[in-house]
């Protein structure tokens, strides 16, 4: 066993740290937390950069259109907004190798940032990529992505402009972060898939693909869009959002968008009609074929 020291609010929590690493109760933060709150890891660039099919992205943030926020995890792109203002989105999922570096801050002190209705949350998942980096991780639940977006400058895709979608416009893409990156089409418009308006039944990892499981991020060329450089946006694992039923705890329903591996030509469009209650994807779930990218504004 390891024992590590976590720092938040001034106090020093010393727990020991086997299969996962716990923190304590961290949470109480304000549940639209941003980079500010979270530590720093790497140093952002300035360069452009460009996401090649593949590369599970860099520590770095940054497009031909200045640097977007954040100071690791994938590479972000830049998506215009209707109301002609833009936000960033991470190129791909979060891979096994940046959040093994998440893991790697936590055990050394950095502090996890976690709304409130996360307190149950008192730990986040390890993870053995066992040399597998640029696989999108899962089996993390909507906590420890949140935690992971915050530690990394970014915050988990929601509200265009700031915020939580809340159970309400969590498939819209003139509010969501995550659908306006995926639905939007070369003129500004909207269209069904991030590649088009028809579905292809191999352009990106799912059932069709018959892959049997994830692939590398970045490594279809062909599932790429609403944005130049955004990949897997469909299929693959599907991807937690900032949007729950409500914010009272870890049965919270909360939505996933983009479909994974084992779904079948997924449209931007598909994800969780958030109820009152649902039975697979609250705010404690983990799941095979569940993961997330981050956004910025």
């Amino acid at each position: 066993m390891v024992v590590v020291s976590f720092v938040t609010a001034g106090a020093a929590i010393i727990v020991g740290a086997a299969s996962c690493l716990s923190f304590g109760d961290l949470s109480g933060g304000d549940a639209d937390a941003n980079a500010s709150e979270a530590s720093t890891a790497g140093d952002a660039s300035n360069d452009d950069a460009a996401v090649v099919p593949g590369d599970a992205g860099s520590d770095a943030t940054a497009d031909g259109d200045g640097a977007c926020k954040g100071t690791a995890g994938p590479t972000q792109v830049r998506v215009p907004t209707p109301a002609g203002e833009t936000f960033c989105i991470d190129s791909t999922e979060v891979t096994l190798g940046q959040y093994e570096q998440f893991e790697a801050a936590v055990e050394a002190g950095a502090p996890v940032t976690q709304p409130a209705p996360c307190a149950f949350n008192t730990s986040i998942k390890t993870t053995d990529s066992n040399g597998d980096m640029f696989t999108p991780v899962d089996e993390v639940n909507w906590c420890d992505a949140y935690a992971f977006c915050a530690w990394a400058g970014k915050r988990l895709c929601g509200r265009i402009g700031g915020g939580s979608l809340g159970s309400t416009n969590i498939g819209d893409p003139a509010v969501s972060q995550w659908m306006r990156a995926c639905a939007i089409s070369p003129d500004g418009g909207t269209e069904n898939y991030p590649y088009g308006n028809s579905p292809s039944a191999t352009a990106c990892n799912g059932t069709e693909h018959d892959a049997g499981g994830v692939v590398d991020v970045g490594s279809l060329p062909r599932c790429v869009g609403g944005m130049p450089g955004l990949f897997d946006m469909s299929g693959n694992v599907d991807e937690w959002t900032d949007g729950c039923s409500t914010n009272t705890g870890a049965d919270d329903c909360c939505d996933t968008r983009g479909g994974g591996f084992g779904d079948t030509e997924t449209p931007c469009g598909i994800g969780d009609m958030l109820t009152g209650s649902c039975t697979n994807r609250t705010r404690k779930d983990a799941h095979t074929d569940v993961g997330f990218r981050c956004c910025s504004d």
